[in-house]
């Protein structure tokens, strides 16, 4: 919103054929001219935001984009607002060691948590407690997170914890499109994993990236709704015998509906 107060001098009297006459025409304004934000861009730039998260909370409402420059960020970062973007320089490496995911979008309350996305950059966790690259933490019933985009790159080189997954999903999912290349993952689990409880959680998962040498499957999924994975490619590096490139299964009486390879 911007302010219009105080006294204003307006060269000229209004209604003269005279413009700059030399009079003076007194106004006064104490009204308001509120405009809707747009965007909002917010820079890491190690003075004013330091981390991620500062650049984050300092968001309007409405949401923004966060713009994280070359540089390699030891944080983790959790997304609970709407309509925010992270846009990484391709040089920018999410590199954190604490338990659990690098980047976690959703809270896994009943919010409504929509229009989120990660561009650019890679998420490389280090070490043996970092167990995701990405979370999609769901909603509870009641809530959902829906219409994610996300487009980096998850390595997995560094990472040794045995049940690591590139991207994990569960809880209540709507519209998530993911471009991510999930590699390296050495040892560890799976490059994409959606895990529901009920059929009527999750619907419209799209995995248009790739995953590569992952020692169980390159995509898992469980009781999903339109599950697309298009012009993508999975690949394991174990033995058939315990790994697939991809695995669908309805558990609890359930079923995936409407799956898409191509």
């Amino acid at each position: 919103s911007l302010l219009l107060g105080g006294t204003w001098a307006i060269p000229g009297t209004i209604g003269s054929g005279t413009p700059n006459s030399g009079v003076f025409t007194t106004l006064r304004s104490t009204g308001k001219l509120t405009t809707p934000n747009i965007n909002s861009f917010l820079v890491v730039d190690g003075t004013t935001y330091t981390t991620i998260a500062a650049a984050q909370a300092a968001l309007p409402a409405g949401g923004g984009t966060v713009i994280i420059p070359a540089a390699t960020y030891t944080e983790q970062v959790v997304m609970t607002k709407s309509n925010v973007t992270l846009e990484l320089d391709p040089n920018a490496i999410l590199a954190p060691t604490a338990a659990g995911a690098a980047i976690t979008i959703g809270d896994g309350t009943t919010a409504i948590l929509r229009n989120v996305k990660i561009n650019g950059g890679q998420i490389k966790p280090s070490g043996a407690n970092p167990t995701r690259g990405i979370y999609l933490r769901g909603a509870a019933a009641g809530g959902t997170v829906q219409h994610i985009e996300i487009n980096t790159t998850v390595d997995g080189t560094n990472a040794s914890n045995a049940n690591f997954d590139g991207i994990y999903g569960d809880g209540v999912l709507d519209n998530i499109t993911i471009g991510t290349h999930c590699y390296s993952m050495n040892n560890l689990r799976d490059g994409y994993s959606f895990q529901s409880t009920s059929i009527t959680n999750m619907n419209q998962i799209k995995v248009l990236g790739r995953a590569n040498n992952n020692s169980r499957y390159g995509v898992y999924g469980t009781l999903i709704t339109a599950f697309h994975f298009i012009g993508a490619e999975s690949a394991t590096s174990a033995s058939p015998n315990t790994a697939r490139a991809l695995r669908f299964e309805g558990i609890n009486g359930g079923s995936v509906v409407s799956a898409t390879l191509r």
